[in-house]
């Protein structure tokens, strides 16, 4: 008998660490969804669709990734792509999501990704080839830009805030790190690359006329 009441307290005990984890997951995502500045109508979409997804999680995350992974792919895409609207700032991201949504759509969700870095992680070395741009939109990166091989090597360094578009070149060509980067405390960064958001331009109809 003893040993079912011990079953029946951890089976009560799990429910309800797991009833605190789904609160704190739908938190989370109401946080991240004003943050982000999704319209209300969109947001009230993603809280009744995430609670239907709740069932499967297994852990409590915190990146805006991984909580906005809990949403079904179709409601991940349409907010991956406006919150990707938001915090692409260049004039070419802006003409292509404005005159093709749809390609663009589509293009954004293969092409860009969000990683997390922890304080002192690097995101990318000096002298190495470049094959994404970054941008990051929560935390702080430093730069340190490489400004020569001579014995009087110099080194410039820079704090990187939210919405700096970093390695732009090489998005338009081949290139390599003239500098590295790293995260100056936990950062959560956009990482476009280069290929694929190539290709995905060069499949707009919209944009060949």
């Amino acid at each position: 008998f003893s040993s079912i009441v011990s079953r029946l307290s951890a089976t009560v005990l799990q429910f309800q660490a797991k009833r605190v984890q789904r609160s704190r997951l739908m938190e989370k995502l109401s946080a991240v969804l004003r943050e982000i500045a999704v319209s209300p109508q969109l947001a009230a979409t993603a809280g009744i669709q995430a609670r239907e997804r709740l069932s499967l999680m297994h852990k409590n995350n915190s990146s805006v990734a991984e909580v906005l992974g809990i949403l079904p792919e179709k409601m991940f895409k349409i907010i991956h792509f406006e919150f990707c609207c938001q915090h692409l700032a260049h004039p070419v991201f802006r003409c292509f999501h404005m005159l093709d949504a749809a390609t663009a759509r589509h293009t954004y969700t293969k092409c860009i990704t969000m990683i997390v870095k922890g304080k002192g992680d690097s995101l990318f070395a000096a002298a190495v080839a470049a094959t994404s741009a970054y941008v990051p939109f929560k935390g702080e990166l430093r730069y340190t830009h490489d400004l020569g091989d001579s014995q009087l090597r110099q080194h410039t360094t820079l704090r990187v805030h939210g919405g700096t578009l970093l390695a732009e070149a090489a998005l338009w060509c081949h290139w390599a790190h003239v500098g590295s980067a790293e995260a100056e405390d936990r950062c959560e960064v956009l990482v476009i690359n280069s290929d694929l958001l190539v290709e995905g331009v060069a499949s707009s109809a919209t944009l060949q006329v």
